[in-house]
C-alpha cells in the first residue's frame, strides 16, 4: 500500500488511515456513514477498497521523480551563497573560464552561466547523483548559448574560437579514486561514459530543451553530471534539469534561426554481431544497434542483407537495433551481412558490411586501389584512430574507450605492441587492428632478414589474427635516426625491403 500512498496522494492516504483505525476499533468515522456501511465488516471494506484500487490504478500515471536534488538551481548552497545548492564550479586549465549563478532562468529566477574567452577554456558546473548500476536514465534540461552577432551589436568584444559549444559530460565515480582516469585538457572525469568528451548540444540562441537517455555501468552508485563549455569563446546558460529513471521518447530538435535545416546529422549502426571475421554456429543470432541524436530512426528505412538476399521481413526491428533470429543452420562457410537504416528527418546513415564463419575463422583482405580501397570485397573507408588507451597491450588500456570508439564510427585501431590477447579484445569490440612494424624496420638490410625480423620474431607474425587488416610503421624514416637531417639510401633500402616482404 506503500505504493498506492506515492501514486495517490494525500487523499488516498486519509482514506486508508480511516480503514486502518476501522479496523482496530476507532469507529467515529463509521457512525457518520450511512446503515449499508455500519453493517458490513472493516475487514470486507478493506478488501472493497482494495479491489477497487486494483481498478483504478491503471488509469493513473503516476509523474517521474526527479532525482536530481534542486534541478530547478533555485535554492542556494548552505555554506556558498553564491551558488544553488548541489552544485560546485570548475575549471579545466588555466585558461579564463567564469562560472556564475546567473539570473533570470527559464520562465524562471535563476541558472548556471559559463563564459569563456578563447578556445582554450573549459568551465563546467557539477553535480553528483546516487544511481543504481546497468540502469537506463534520461536526463534533460534547457539552455541557450549567447549569438557572436548579438556580442558584436551590443558593443561587448567577441573573441573567435574554433567550433565546440556547451557540452554535457556524464561519468562514474569510482570507489578507488586509483581507479580514476587521469586528468585531460579536455576532461578531469573520473570514469567517462560514453561518448567519451561529453555530447555538443546543437547551437541554440534562444532557451532549447536538450535530453539524452544512457545506461549506467555494471557497479556504479554514483553518477557525475558535468555540464561544461568546451573549446567556445562564448557563454551558455543551463536550467530546469531533470534526470529521471527509464528511456524518454526524443523531443523535436530545437530550431534555431541560425540553422539552414533541422536534423542534418545521420543515424549510426554499429556494434555488428557475430563479430567481423569471428567463428559461429550455424543457428547464429545476428544483430546490430542503431543511435540517432536528433528527430529518431525510422524503423521503415531498416534493411538487412544476407549473402545477398534482403531478409528484412524475417528482421525484428525497433528504434534501438535490429536482430535477425536463426531460422535454418547457415551452411559452413563465410557469410556477408549489410545493415542500413534512415532517420525521421531522412538522413541515411552509413552501411555497416561485415563477414563471419560457420565452422571457420575468417581473415581480412584489404585492396588499396588509385579509385576505391575494398575489404573483403567491399567499398570501404578506413577511419582510423590512434590512442594509447586503445591499445589493450598498452598499461593505458580502458576497455570502455576502446568500445565507445568503436560505437562511434571509427574502424580501425592504430597499435603500438600488441598480443594475440589484445587483438582478440578488439575483435570483440568489432573493430579491427593495423600490426606496427616499426621495431623490426632497422633489421630488414635484405629480403630475407626482412621476413625474419617482421614475420618471426616482430609484430608481423599476428598476421593471421582475424581482427588483423594492415601494418602500419611509425615515422619510417626514423629508422636509423630522429635527426632532422635527409634519409640515408641505406635507410631507403631497409623500407623498400620491408614492403617487398609485406607483399609476398
Amino acid at each position: 500500500m506503500a505504493v498506492i500512498r506515492e501514486r495517490y496522494g494525500r487523499g488516498t492516504k486519509t482514506g486508508q488511515q480511516r480503514l486502518h483505525n476501522s479496523q482496530w476499533g476507532v469507529t467515529p468515522a463509521m457512525s457518520n456513514q450511512p446503515p449499508f456501511f455500519r453493517i458490513i465488516s472493516p475487514g470486507v471494506l478493506l478488501v472493497f477498497a482494495m479491489l477497487w484500487t486494483a481498478v483504478l490504478m491503471p488509469a493513473v500515471t503516476a509523474a517521474p521523480v526527479n532525482l536530481l536534488v534542486n534541478g530547478d538551481l533555485e535554492t542556494a548552497d548552505a555554506k556558498h551563497g553564491d551558488r544553488p545548492a548541489g552544485f560546485s564550479p570548475g575549471r579545466i586549465g588555466k585558461h579564463f573560464a567564469e562560472m556564475t549563478w546567473a539570473t533570470p532562468g527559464y520562465k524562471s529566477n535563476r541558472a548556471l552561466a559559463i563564459l569563456t574567452k578563447d578556445s582554450s577554456g573549459l568551465g563546467y558546473w557539477q553535480t553528483v547523483v546516487t544511481v543504481e548500476p546497468e540502469t537506463n536514465y534520461t536526463i534533460s534540461l534547457f539552455y541557450k548559448t549567447r549569438h557572436p552577432g548579438a556580442a558584436a551589436r551590443s558593443g561587448e568584444p567577441f573573441y573567435k574560437a574554433r567550433p565546440g559549444g556547451p557540452n554535457l559530460e556524464l561519468g562514474m565515480v569510482p570507489d578507488d579514486p586509483a581507479d580514476a582516469g587521469r586528468s585531460r585538457p579536455w576532461s578531469d572525469i573520473g570514469i567517462a561514459l560514453h561518448p567519451v568528451g561529453g555530447l555538443f548540444l546543437p547551437l541554440a540562441t534562444r532557451w532549447s530543451r536538450f535530453q539524452h537517455s544512457f545506461t549506467t555501468r555494471p557497479g556504479q552508485k554514483r553518477l557525475v553530471i558535468k555540464l561544461r563549455l568546451h573549446d567556445y569563446a562564448q557563454e551558455v546558460w543551463f536550467d530546469r534539469l531533470s534526470m529521471v529513471e527509464g528511456r524518454s521518447p526524443l523531443p523535436g530538435l530545437p530550431v534555431d534561426p541560425l540553422w539552414g535545416r533541422s536534423d542534418t546529422t545521420p543515424p549510426t549502426v554499429f556494434r555488428p554481431s557475430p563479430a567481423p571475421n569471428s567463428r559461429a554456429i550455424g543457428k547464429t543470432r545476428i544483430g546490430v544497434r542503431f543511435a540517432d541524436s536528433g528527430a529518431g530512426i525510422d524503423v521503415a528505412t531498416a534493411r538487412i542483407v544476407l549473402d545477398g538476399a534482403d531478409v528484412t521481413g524475417r528482421a525484428r526491428i525497433t528504434a534501438e537495433g535490429l536482430t535477425l533470429p536463426p531460422t535454418e543452420p547457415l551452411a559452413p562457410g563465410t557469410h556477408r551481412v549489410k545493415v542500413t537504416v534512415a532517420d525521421l528527418a531522412r538522413n541515411p546513415g552509413n552501411t555497416l558490411a561485415w563477414q563471419f564463419g560457420v565452422g571457420k575463422t575468417l581473415s581480412n583482405r584489404l585492396v588499396a586501389g588509385q579509385d576505391s580501397t575494398r575489404l573483403n570485397g567491399e567499398l570501404f573507408f578506413p577511419i582510423g584512430i590512434y590512442a594509447y588507451s586503445c591499445h589493450p597491450a598498452d598499461g593505458r588500456f580502458r576497455e570502455d574507450h576502446l568500445r565507445q570508439a568503436a560505437d562511434a564510427g571509427f574502424n580501425i585501431v592504430f597499435n603500438t605492441i600488441e598480443t594475440r590477447q589484445g587483438l582478440d579484445r578488439e575483435l570483440s569490440a568489432g573493430i579491427m587492428g593495423t600490426v606496427n612494424i616499426t621495431a623490426g624496420l632497422k633489421h630488414c638490410t635484405g629480403p630475407a632478414a626482412a621476413a625474419e625480423a617482421l614475420f618471426r620474431k616482430g609484430q608481423g607474425r599476428l598476421a593471421d589474427h582475424p581482427s588483423v587488416v594492415a601494418f602500419w610503421a611509425d615515422d619510417p624514416e626514423n629508422v636509423e635516426n630522429s635527426l632532422a637531417t635527409p634519409v640515408s639510401e641505406t635507410a631507403l633500402a631497409k623500407i623498400r625491403n620491408a614492403s617487398l616482404a609485406l607483399k609476398t
